[in-house]
C-alpha cells in the first residue's frame, strides 16, 4: 500500500491459508478458519491488486525436500498469473519423473562441513540409536518412547519429527532449524548424527 509496486509476489507457509486473522474477535467475519487470507485478499482487492495464489511443493520442481509453501502473485494490471507445472511427481498416473531422494544428494557425495556443528546430545544418540532409517519415536518400545518423551508422549498429533531418523529412499522432509532437537530431528540415514549445514545447502540446492 505504501510503495505500491506495479507488481508483487507473497509467499509463506500453508498455514496462512487456515489461519484466522484474530482469536480476540468472536463476531468478525474473519475470526474462522482461513479469516487471515481472506482478509489479506481483501485488502488487496481494496487497493486495486488483482491477485492468484497457489500451493506449490518444492519436490515437484526438482527438490529432494517435501517443502509446501504458498506464493501469492499480484498485479495491478488485472492479469492472470500462472504457474508452471510440476515437472515431478510421487503419483505414477502424472507420467512425471519421481521426486529426487534424499540419497540422490547426499548419499555417496563427500559434503565438507563441520560434523561436531548442531549434533545431538549424547542421549538423544542413545535413543536415535535404537530407530530405524526411515522411523521415528514409534519405533521405540513403548517404555522408552515413555521415558524418552516424557509429557510429549501423552500429546495428541502425529508428532512424526520426534527422534526422526531420515531415508535416503525418499525426499527430505522440511528442513527445521534445528535438526538435532529431540522433537525436529534431522538424523542421517545411516551416521548417527544431525544432518551438517552441507548437507542442509545440497538438500536446498544451493551449488
Amino acid at each position: 500500500e505504501e510503495l505500491f509496486p506495479p507488481v508483487f509476489l507473497l509467499e509463506n507457509v500453508r498455514g496462512l491459508l487456515s489461519m484466522p486473522l484474530s482469536t480476540e474477535d468472536t463476531f468478525s467475519e474473519y475470526a474462522s478458519k482461513g479469516g487471515l487470507f481472506s482478509w489479506l485478499q481483501h485488502r488487496f482487492r481494496k487497493i486495486g491488486y488483482r491477485t492468484n495464489t497457489f500451493v506449490v511443493n518444492a519436490a515437484n520442481y526438482g527438490s529432494p525436500q517435501i517443502r509446501e509453501r504458498i506464493f501469492i502473485f499480484g498485479n495491478r494490471f488485472g492479469a492472470t498469473a500462472q504457474f508452471p507445472q510440476p515437472k515431478y511427481s510421487n503419483r505414477p498416473g502424472d507420467g512425471l519423473p519421481p521426486f529426487l531422494t534424499l540419497g540422490e544428494v547426499i548419499g555417496d557425495a563427500y559434503i565438507e562441513t563441520d560434523p561436531d556443528c548442531m549434533n545431538f546430545s549424547e542421549r538423544k544418540l542413545r535413543y536415535l540409536s535404537m530407530v530405524p532409517a526411515g522411523g521415528n519415536w514409534r519405533h521405540l518400545p513403548e517404555d522408552i518412547q515413555r521415558e524418552s518423551m516424557g509429557k510429549t508422549w501423552h500429546l495428541k498429533g502425529g508428532r512424526s519429527a520426534y527422534w526422526r531418523k531420515l531415508s535416503f529412499d525418499y525426499p527430505s522432509p522440511t528442513l527445521t532449524t534445528m535438526p538435532n532437537h529431540a522433537g525436529t530431528s534431522m538424523c542421517h540415514p545411516v551416521e548417527l548424527r544431525a544432518l551438517t549445514v552441507g548437507e542442509y545447502a545440497a538438500i536446498q540446492a544451493f551449488p
